[in-house]
């Protein structure tokens, strides 16, 4: 575990926002920034964002915009979980 340094500033940071795209990459940067916002005994925001289809007149929505939320926040828990047991 990493020891803390003296600071050299102050800090008044209270939460860190990390956003992700449940790439492996992401993961990664989420897993850090886990690990940052404890050692620095701070809050987490974790953030994904996904784009609605702008359509058309006569296009069709091949998924309805709940079913995309819900799709979003289920792989949100899922990186929430895996980020837990890498602690």
């Amino acid at each position: 575990m990493l020891k803390r340094a003296k600071p050299l500033f102050s800090m008044n940071m209270k939460t860190i926002f990390i956003a992700t795209d449940f790439s492996n990459h992401s993961f990664n940067a989420s897993d850090y920034g886990v690990k940052l916002a404890s050692f620095l005994g701070v809050n987490i925001v974790l953030f994904y964002a996904y784009q609605i289809p702008v359509l058309l007149p006569g296009d069709a929505l091949l998924i309805e915009p709940a079913e995309m939320q819900k799709a979003a926040e289920e792989k949100l828990l899922n990186e929430v979980k895996a980020l837990r047991q890498s602690e």
